[in-house]
């Protein structure tokens, strides 16, 4: 048995998402226990979460209010602080899993340190310097956050990082029988219709009309629109789904004054709410907790990722879901980067999409990319051996993009060693030829450069050792260039980076010495990275010499 204490800050969506690791925990080992520190206001989702032991809480509000006003030190604020993480310090912890890695979480982690067997996650040193418990800390610290189009998700990452396989979902978040039996019963009326002729019972759609913030919403016309249609077809009932707050109660009866009040909508809470989810059909949504409460209930989603949504690292991760976005090389992830350019920024996702993904899930009717909006993509979830990846079905692909998110992962596979996954190899080969060939083309040449100047910052740095180091530093800043591509060379730099920022060293000849093994180990990443390219190239080559053999003897020979 385990006793784990997993840190997560953040807001409603990141809460739920532990439950993913909670459930792998708990699979592990039915006798582990998990709690979780969650800032007070969020405390309604941890609560939510299936097989949590204690809910502990931090109440910044109170924090700050202290910490402000002017009658109270901060040493007074601090030490409400310190008396409100008094239980979680008096207990002994084998994993204390810094879930969140931003700097309140890892100094919390730090100060519970002397109480845990294991750390995961980042933890500051007793000079305040950074500590990784693995290079997978590594990846999703540095990496996910640097790299713009990720290769990995933030639920896979974790998973690695606390060296878990991640279970199948199994009883994931919380349910009430009573409002299981409610929601059966009710959404089981609305399948059946009004009408006694009626041959088939209607598929439910639940629709999330709001999201934490308008630019992630879907506009009000186009909701509007794809409401309409929905209603109109015999096939279909719309659900408007709503949090019990007075906010989202007005919009849905703006919404409804269109449809002479004749939609319904449903109330409810988290927990309610789970009960709603199990007896959708289909979920369409924003950026939302509400999705990431579907995605643990395997309820499948139209997720819509607009303005600064992290769609490839906490996109839906369920296989029967798709992700429809904005092509990606016309987004922002950023909320910085979102309101730095907003004037910019328009809503690409149409209804009439949204309505083709809906035949897609339902009815089994392929997606067609001629009458789909010139400038989204459609997404879906695939297993693979790092976990869960997005594949692009349809819509618009940026070649370039694509294939270096994709090769990303398989480098990612490569630099830990855990073998080659040709199911990426193949994702990566339906593109063109020519694209493929450009890409390959590019890549080697980037590397090729990128391998000279490492030879090069190794052979200033021996001669620093007797002359200027000037030269030495100048080749250094240039190896830190590559960080800022947006290839798949940018990750051994943004790994190497990540290393270099938390040498620790007394002396600048101990610093010298740390670096040379820092540059030799970016060395070898860079021959991991070169057999990533050259895997995929061999795997080109084979896969065309098998398509060139199959058109010869035809599609019904032997081969």
């Amino acid at each position: 048995m385990k006793n784990i204490l997993i840190v997560n800050l953040k807001r409603f969506g990141d809460v739920f998402t532990t439950a993913h690791i909670v459930n792998s925990y708990v699979t592990e080992n039915p006798n582990n226990k998990v709690s979780l520190l969650v800032f007070k206001e969020f405390e309604r989702a941890a609560k939510n979460i299936a097989n949590v032991d204690q809910v502990f809480t931090i109440d910044r509000e109170k924090f700050l209010t202290f910490s402000k006003n002017k009658i109270f030190s901060n040493a007074f604020s601090l030490e409400k602080l310190f008396k409100d993480l008094q239980e979680i310090k008096s207990k002994d912890w084998d994993h204390v899993f810094n879930y969140s890695n931003d700097r309140v979480s890892t100094h919390l982690c730090s100060f519970f340190k002397p109480n845990a067997t294991n750390t995961i996650g980042l933890t500051f040193s007793n000079t305040c310097s950074i500590e990784y418990s693995s290079e997978w800390d590594i990846v999703f610290n540095d990496v996910l956050t640097s790299y713009k189009y990720s290769p990995i998700n933030f639920v896979d990452t974790y998973h690695k990082m606390a060296n878990l396989n991640k279970a199948k979902r199994s009883t994931v978040l919380k349910t009430n029988d009573e409002h299981n039996k409610a929601a059966f019963t009710n959404l089981s009326q609305i399948r059946k219709g009004d009408s006694e002729t009626e041959q088939e019972a209607k598929k439910i759609i639940g629709i999330q009309i709001t999201a934490s913030a308008n630019r992630k919403e879907l506009s009000r016309n186009e909701l509007i629109s794809l409401i309409d249609e929905i209603a109109a077809d015999e096939r279909y009932c719309p659900v408007l789904l709503m949090a019990p707050t007075e906010r989202e109660r007005e919009i849905v009866r703006s919404i409804n004054s269109e449809f002479n009040d004749s939609l319904i909508s449903i109330e409810a809470d988290f927990l309610a709410l789970n009960s709603v989810l199990m007896n959708l059909d289909l979920l369409i949504t924003p950026d939302t907790a509400v999705k990431h409460a579907a995605d643990l209930l395997n309820t499948p989603t139209i997720e819509l990722s607009l303005a600064e949504a992290p769609l490839f690292k906490q996109g839906a991760t369920n296989e029967d879901s798709i992700i429809i976005s904005k092509r990606v090389d016309h987004r922002y992830f950023t909320i910085k980067e979102w309101n730095d350019h907003k004037e910019h920024q328009y809503q690409a996702i149409k209804h009439t999409d949204i309505l083709m993904a809906v035949e897609f899930l339902l009815e089994g009717k392929l997606l067609d990319n001629q009458a789909l909006s010139s400038d989204i993509t459609v997404y879906q979830p695939v297993a693979d051996k790092l976990g869960t990846r997005l594949e692009a079905i349809a819509g618009f692909k940026n070649p370039s993009i694509e294939i270096n998110r994709l090769l990303g992962r398989q480098f990612i596979n490569h630099f830990f060693g855990q073998g080659e996954d040709n199911t990426i190899f193949s994702s990566a080969s339906l593109f063109s030829k020519e694209d493929t060939t450009i890409w390959l083309n590019e890549s080697k040449e980037l590397l090729t450069d990128f391998t000279k100047d490492l030879l090069g910052t190794l052979r200033s740095l021996l001669q620093s050792k007797d002359n200027s180091r000037e030269e030495f530093v100048g080749n250094l800043a240039g190896l830190l260039d590559y960080c800022e591509g947006l290839n798949i060379a940018s990750i051994p730099a943004i790994i190497f980076r990540a290393r270099l920022e938390v040498l620790n060293t007394q002396d600048l000849d101990s610093s010298i010495k740390e670096i040379e093994g820092l540059l030799y180990e970016l060395k070898g990443d860079l021959q991991k990275l070169h057999k990533t390219i050259k895997s995929f190239e061999d795997f080109i080559f084979t896969k065309g010499k098998e398509d060139r053999m199959f058109s010869r003897r035809g599609p019904s020979a032997t081969i």
